[in-house]
């Protein structure tokens, strides 16, 4: 895959219909690990919808509750399961 290994960040994702998620599908498609930063408390919905919509992550968090989903502005997305 080209982007095998590689890590991108991915800034002013709005919704499913921006042109960043579009760059951060086709990033993710090609084998990059994706960084996400958003602006203001209303995006949150939208990154952690983005976020359990990857495969690789459905397919870690399958026939687990998720307990919690802290996001941290600028910083990092993380799923809490049991």
């Amino acid at each position: 895959m080209l982007l095998e290994g590689k890590k991108i960040l991915i800034m002013g994702i709005r919704n499913k219909w921006s042109i960043a998620f579009g760059i951060a599908k086709s990033a993710y498609e090609n084998g990059a690990q994706l960084l996400f930063t958003y602006m203001g408390e209303e995006n949150k919905e939208k990154i952690e919808e983005i976020a359990l919509a990857d495969d690789k992550i459905k397919k870690n968090i399958q026939e687990k509750t998720i307990v919690r989903i802290i996001i941290v502005p600028n910083r990092i997305v993380n799923i809490v399961v049991k």
